[in-house]
């Protein structure tokens, strides 16, 4: 004889048998011998069906032990005046309603049974839903957790509802759309986000179930990336299967992107003359030491400026804090903390002396070229931004300012090899240069 009867819930106990996931509860409909209907309440099937059937004397021999019933229990007890349902999982007690007797009246255990009993259905459903609403789609039912998803689709259940498609109400599928589920009626249930239904103009209300507290779970934090490009990092191995780097144990790299493939990044020389592919295990963060405030700065000299005595066309002066600067003639100006404070003091040198800086130049500036492969230029020349090509990104494209017969025209810089001439403008004809202060 069958331990299963019509009505009853069973917890699947290990995966399998019948396609059911190890955690599901299925709840039994209908009983044909030799066949066991059922449908799953809660939890998956491994072929993601909703509902299905087994054979009694295939269960009895060889799988039986794979469904235990669930602990879910309600108990009703009282003392002689006060009446309790509990409804309890296991040894926990989920709900709990009392009836008092009033202490004028004879004590009668049935009544305060039922008005009890009552008192905890009322509290096990919704107060207050409108399923009438719900059945004409007026509304759809956002469920933020997958127990009141559950919850909710076993009392649409019990009023006699189906899915959309016929089939028997089981599982919540909320893994779909999770946090954002909703469930509405129309010729059946049907699940969609929360998104669907507000952008069709139907209302979503929450959903009214009293579900036992659960403990929040825990969202792991994303990863977070160890580099990215332009940081710096210390070479502290060698691993690479497919061709070593050539770096130094030790060496200080700048990190760019690199193209998919074995590797993880392009590790660049700081000077920019070379760089060999490497992986994050042969590479550590570095943070560069803290600059001094007292930093000198490089001023390129654009135009002479009594040449001999003070400042010569195309040459590098350095301005340090607290010193100033030095001049052709061996003089050392007044001593000044910083730059701003140097060409306030000093407006004759404002359009002459022009601050180079390490950064990517942008159209229309000036740069200072650093290192060249090119035989018509030299360390020393500067050019003109013209264009930042998309296809070679990390260069900029200049012209010479030498350039006047469009030979020297669409030159090619990486970042590294050239200083920007910050704030410097291009001389108009007939008119001094000027620097943007």
């Amino acid at each position: 004889m069958s331990k299963f009867k019509v009505g009853e819930r069973y917890v699947v106990t290990k995966d399998g048998y019948s396609a059911l996931k190890e955690g599901a509860v299925i709840e039994v409909f209908k009983i044909v011998d030799p066949f066991i209907y059922f449908e799953i309440i809660s939890g998956e099937a491994l072929d993601e069906s909703r509902a299905g059937c087994f054979h009694q004397e295939s269960l009895a021999a060889h799988y039986l032990d794979v469904f235990k019933p669930t602990s879910e229990t309600i108990t009703i007890t009282h003392d002689g005046k006060t009446t309790t349902a509990r409804l309890c999982d296991g040894d926990t007690v989920v709900y709990e309603e009392r009836s008092f007797c009033d202490p004028e009246s004879v004590f009668n255990f049935r009544k305060g049974a039922e008005k009890a009993f009552k008192r905890l259905a009322k509290k096990m459903q919704p107060a207050g839903f409108d399923w009438d609403g719900f059945r004409a789609g007026k509304f759809a039912v956002h469920c933020e957790t997958e127990q009141q998803a559950e919850a909710f689709l076993r009392a649409c259940h019990e009023r006699g509802m189906h899915w959309c498609h016929r089939t028997v109400l089981g599982g919540s599928c909320w893994k779909i759309d999770k946090e954002r589920t909703c469930y509405h009626y129309s010729r059946g249930v049907m699940h969609a986000d929360t998104e669907f239904y507000a952008s069709r103009g139907i209302p979503v209300v929450e959903c009214p179930f009293l579900m036992p507290e659960q403990p929040a779970e825990k969202k792991p934090e994303p990863e977070k990336a160890k580099f990215k490009a332009g940081d710096l990092a210390r070479i502290i191995n060698s691993t690479s299967k497919w061709g070593e780097h050539r770096f130094e144990i030790g060496e200080i790299v700048r990190l760019e992107q690199c193209p998919a493939g074995y590797f993880d990044w392009e590790a660049h020389y700081l000077d920019g003359h070379d760089f060999w592919f490497v992986k994050e295990d042969e590479i550590e963060p570095y943070a560069a030491p803290e600059q001094s405030v007292k930093e000198t700065v490089k001023l390129y000299c654009v135009e002479d400026y009594m040449p001999g005595g003070y400042a010569t066309k195309g040459k590098i002066y350095e301005f340090t804090p607290g010193v100033g600067v030095k001049y052709d003639n061996g003089r050392i100006g007044a001593s000044y903390d910083s730059l701003s404070e140097y060409f306030k003091r000093n407006r004759d040198f404002v359009s002459y002396l022009i601050p180079l800086v390490k950064r990517p130049a942008k159209i229309g500036e000036w740069v200072y070229i650093t290192h060249t492969d090119y035989y018509a230029l030299a360390v020393g020349d500067i050019g003109k931004v013209t264009e930042t090509p998309f296809h070679s990104e990390g260069s900029v494209m200049l012209v010479p300012a030498d350039s006047n017969n469009g030979l020297l025209d669409g030159l090619y810089f990486r970042h590294d090899e050239y200083l920007v001439l910050d704030g410097y403008r291009e001389p108009t004809a007939g008119k001094e240069q000027t620097y943007a202060r």
